[in-house]
């Protein structure tokens, strides 16, 4: 049986997640997730989504759910 040792990537950043992965030659999949308020008023930029689920599928693919800083001043 192979064992395959897959970068924990929970919290990081999303494209330094993407990076890791890609670097150990893993699939992956983004899912995005948004607000419950406010959705309308959400600018989705990469650089301030970070992942705050990480599931390894059956056959090795990893699926991100990630989320995006909304940076709401005041």
């Amino acid at each position: 049986m192979v064992e395959y040792a897959i970068a924990n990537v929970l919290a990081f950043p999303l494209t330094i997640a993407i990076e890791r992965l890609r670097k150990q030659g893993i699939a992956y999949e983004v899912i995005r997730t948004l607000p419950q308020k406010r959705r309308e008023e959400l600018i989705w930029r990469d650089q301030d989504a970070y992942v705050v689920k990480q599931t390894v599928t059956p056959d090795y693919k990893v699926i991100l759910t990630v989320a995006c800083k909304c940076r709401k001043e005041v």
